[in-house]
């Protein structure tokens, strides 16, 4: 049982991440490399076709570098609980602190991998006290949201991927169940 009178708090899973990380840059890298050849078969020899052929060809090893490289320096918790609320630290969304009378609703949800999904009660509220760094990426969420609408899946402002996780999105759900019942 878990003891819900302290904050529970979640770092990432290194290895796990950057193993999802390697194999989506192996399903990308070919892509990259095929529209490399193409534009060299298929375009004139001018600046522009070459700065972009070259960007396509070393877009995935600098990303990987890159991504593996934030990897390595989060120290941060990814993720807490608490009475009060829940603290997000991912990667690519780093809102912090949302006390839980701020959240709406917390689903688990599937695109591509499991995700779980946080909606807000008053997302301009939100998002102006987080500013414009902080609630970018939650704002672009919520822009694209109606986009998935028609297939089924519910896009929210915030989401936590299961990757960056030590424990699976259903386990989280029930670790947040008992710090925030009301949510469920």
């Amino acid at each position: 049982m878990l003891n819900i009178d302290g904050p529970l708090t979640m770092y990432m899973d290194q290895r796990k991440a950057l193993r999802i990380l390697r194999l989506r840059i192996l399903c990308v890298a070919p892509i990259c490399i095929g529209m490399f050849a193409l534009m060299s078969i298929t375009s004139p020899e001018d600046a522009v076709t070459n700065f972009l052929r070259w960007t396509l060809l070393l877009e995935t090893p600098v990303l990987y570098f890159l991504v593996s490289k934030s990897f390595a320096k989060q120290a941060k918790p990814v993720l807490s609980l608490s009475s009060m609320g829940i603290t997000v630290n991912v990667l690519g969304c780093r809102v912090g602190y949302l006390p839980w009378d701020e959240i709406q609703d917390i689903y688990p949800f599937r695109f591509g991998e499991r995700m779980i999904g946080i909606t807000l009660k008053d997302p301009k509220k939100v998002y102006a006290r987080l500013g414009l760094k902080h609630s970018l990426i939650p704002r672009m969420n919520a822009l694209v949201a109606p986009l998935y609408k028609p297939f089924g899946i519910r896009i929210p402002p915030i989401i936590i991927p299961a990757a960056y996780l030590p424990v699976s999105a259903d386990e989280l759900l029930e670790q947040i169940k008992l710090y925030r019942p009301a949510c469920f």
